[in-house]
């Protein structure tokens, strides 16, 4: 089981040239490098939210929350949206057996009711065309700019200026 923090994963990949998901480890090829990969989660962003800097940051700050397990029994977050025309990878089937759970689908998956809306965080995203322009997939690491820029947590804001 792995029980790293955000901030234990920042720190691993500091010392460590991680290939995530690019084929035959040629990162250039498959991600954008990480500023721009911050400027095209942000464009997204804030497209979902209508420009509203609020919204934004408590969208990430729950996707903090979720990610560090940081709210008990809060451990999902449903993303549905439209369907998009991008080709999806299928994998065999696996078990799932650890939280947090990102669940990202064109319909809602889970009960609307007060059992689930309890345990987790819902969102209704839009198409996005802006998107299209992309060639490549953002940078993973993009996500920790993202977290600077937003999470509130007073550790992990902490650590991170000490960083600095």
């Amino acid at each position: 089981m792995c029980s790293y923090s955000t901030l234990d994963f920042i720190e691993m990949y500091k010392n460590t040239q991680p290939l995530f998901d690019a084929p035959h480890g040629n990162l250039a090829t498959f991600y954008m490098d990480v500023p721009a990969s911050f400027d095209a989660m942000m464009e997204l962003l804030n497209f979902q939210f209508h420009g509203i800097h609020e919204e934004v940051s408590a969208f990430v700050n729950n996707l903090y929350s979720l990610v560090e397990k940081a709210i008990p029994k809060k451990n999902c977050m449903e993303i549905v949206s439209p369907p998009n025309s991008v080709a999806v990878k299928y994998t065999a089937d696996q078990t799932i057996s650890r939280t947090p759970v990102i669940v990202l689908s064109n319909n809602e998956v889970f009960p609307d009711d007060e059992a689930f809306n309890h345990r987790m965080w819902r969102y209704k995203w839009r198409a996005c065309p802006p998107l299209k322009k992309y060639d490549k997939k953002i940078h993973p690491m993009a996500l920790v700019l993202l977290f600077d820029t937003f999470v509130m947590e007073e550790t992990y804001v902490g650590m991170r200026q000490l960083d600095q």
